[in-house]
């Protein structure tokens, strides 16, 4: 069981798919034989790219001989066999990054492998099954495939964990590589199946950066297989600590705390240290500890193997985070859109004051708000509107789960809106409302506690689904809209803490960005977001703290 897998990497603006498919199949093999599936080892790409130019560069290369020159201890292997951890070596997607900037200890932290090959598959149902007996006895393989330019837009906007290429006919030609890591035999696909594999194009494209593909499609499993394999034992890894959590609790009880899940793949793990991130400490693999105040906690656990090996783990502990009736109270100083397929249409509004109110203890938001702004319709066949937004109020709820993870969201916009039409002058009173939900297929987590200096994760691959009715002229006119969209892994990190200061006050808190798309502030004092700005394409949303009711 588990997951053998290490998260998906992003090759940047160098074709160094090849480099990061050997790199990606050998960290799970070493997952594998080490018998650790959470030992996730991070090894450098970078490494083989600038100390073994051989086996290739940004311009592609060969898997099989990034494996045969790791091998090597020869001159043109570096006259060591084995690759050393990203840390060692972190990737700059470039090819002329001199060997010489590895770490000065590299030799070290050098992790050898024991023997790798290669065979060339036909597509015929007898090699499909070798290459998933492969993948089940011994463990993920690289291959190659032709990444067509409507594979490459395939992954953007699939994001499902069932959603599968599928087979587009012959196309000649091999410019990609990926690894097998399982399949799926299903019937009712006309080839019988598809093969689960992982990319190298970041986590967003895809699920997570893997995907599914149909059997035989573009070449992915008739033109070579690579693999690699790797000696238990030969590295003395630090154990894995696993904190475990999220905890959850209130103030004055006691909240247990297990740290069993924690491994060492070569010897035995002989002390658990944590500290609860509040001045008190305690030792063992299972303790208890009581907080006296709410708020949101990192709790660290710290293992050490009998070599004095340690590596430590954090989890968040949520007391009394949310109580009801805590209140906080945002302005929203721009939302501009400018949408346009079919017909054009721009918002330019505010909010001077959105309410936001914990309704129960079972994470259930309220929220309350005016809009004001204006807006301009132009839609073929012609029908040009413009319009100002009067007594319009958005109203409704937001159902949290414990762990601030988004479930779903109410949605109530109504009010009076005045309309122009092109070519009548007089200006119209319409009053509106739009009601409905927004799902998500699992809970969407913003913020990936618990926060720490140089934090990095990803949203979860999920599916949106949004079901609203819009009526106006009392409901004489009626507009049902059915939307589902799926949403791709986001890359988020904790770039650290800042002081900042909002109309609320001056807090302490972390800054959070997701790509170059936004940016949020994030203040354990006050248990929320204190500013945020977002800009993606023709959106553009900026708001902050104005006041709250929390202590």
């Amino acid at each position: 069981g588990g997951d053998w897998t290490t998260p998906a990497r992003y090759q940047g603006n160098c074709g160094s798919c090849w480099a990061f498919a050997a790199v990606s199949a050998l960290e799970s093999i070493i997952n594998i034989r080490e018998g650790v599936a959470t030992l996730d080892p991070d090894v450098s790409e970078q490494y083989i790219l600038s100390c073994l130019p051989s086996s290739g560069s940004c311009h592609g290369g060969s898997p099989y001989l990034a494996y045969y020159y790791l091998h090597s201890t020869g001159a043109s292997g570096d006259y060591h066999n084995g690759i050393i951890p990203e840390e060692c070596f972190p990737y700059q997607a470039r090819d002329d990054v001199p060997c010489s900037e590895k770490c000065a200890d590299w030799e070290e932290k050098l992790i050898p492998i024991a023997d790798y090959g290669y065979w060339i598959p036909d597509g015929s149902e007898e090699d499909r099954n070798r290459i998933k007996t492969q993948v089940m006895e011994d463990g993920p393989v690289v291959t190659f495939m032709m990444a067509t330019e409507d594979f490459q837009q395939w992954g953007l906007i699939h994001h499902g964990q069932d959603d599968y290429y599928p087979y587009p006919g012959y196309v000649p030609g091999i410019n990609h590589c990926v690894i097998i890591v399982g399949w799926k035999d299903d019937p009712s696909i006309p080839r019988g199946g598809y093969w689960i594999c992982k990319n190298s194009w970041g986590t967003y494209w895809g699920y997570d950066g893997f995907f599914n593909i149909e059997y035989g499609s573009l070449s992915i499993d008739n033109y070579e297989i690579v693999w690699v394999d790797y000696d238990a034992g030969s590295v003395d890894f630090p154990p894995v600590a696993e904190a475990g959590g999220p905890y959850h609790g209130s103030a004055g009880e006691d909240i247990s705390f297990d740290g069993s899940g924690s491994r060492d793949a070569e010897g035995t793990i002989v002390s658990w240290e944590w500290d609860f991130g509040d001045g008190n400490t305690a030792s063992g693999k299972q303790v208890t500890h009581s907080y006296t105040a709410r708020g949101v906690y990192t709790v660290s656990l710290t293992v050490t193997d009998e070599s004095g090996k340690k590596s430590t783990d954090t989890a968040a502990v949520f007391v009394d985070t949310w109580q009801k009736n805590d209140r906080w109270v945002y302005t929203i100083d721009d939302i501009t859109i400018h949408a346009g397929e079919g017909f054009n249409a721009s918002l330019e509004a505010h909010m001077d004051t959105l309410k936001i109110t914990v309704d129960d203890t079972s994470y259930t938001l309220h929220y309350r708000g005016r809009i004001m702004g204006e807006f301009a319709v132009s839609s073929q066949p012609p029908m040009d509107f413009t319009g100002n937004l009067l007594f319009v109020w958005a109203d409704g709820t937001v159902a949290m789960d414990s762990n601030f993870g988004i479930q779903g969201v109410a949605v109530g916009v109504y009010g009076i809106a005045t309309i122009t039409f092109e070519g009548f002058p007089l200006p119209l009173p319409v009053p509106f409302k739009a009601t409905g939900t927004v799902a998500f297929d699992r809970p969407f987590y913003p913020i990936a506690f618990p926060l720490v200096e140089g934090k990095e994760w990803h949203t979860p691959a999920c599916t949106l689904s949004m079901e609203i009715t819009a009526s106006t002229l009392f409901g004489m006119l009626k507009i049902p809209i059915s939307y589902e969209m799926e949403l791709g892994a986001l890359n988020a990190v904790c770039e650290g803490k800042e002081t900042v200061t909002v109309q609320a006050g001056t807090f302490e808190a972390y800054r959070v960005s997701y790509l170059d798309m936004l940016t949020l502030y994030y203040a354990p004092e006050v248990a929320t977001i204190i500013e945020l700005s977002a800009a993606y394409d023709d959106i553009e949303v900026h708001a902050e703290l104005k006041d709250t009711t929390y202590q």
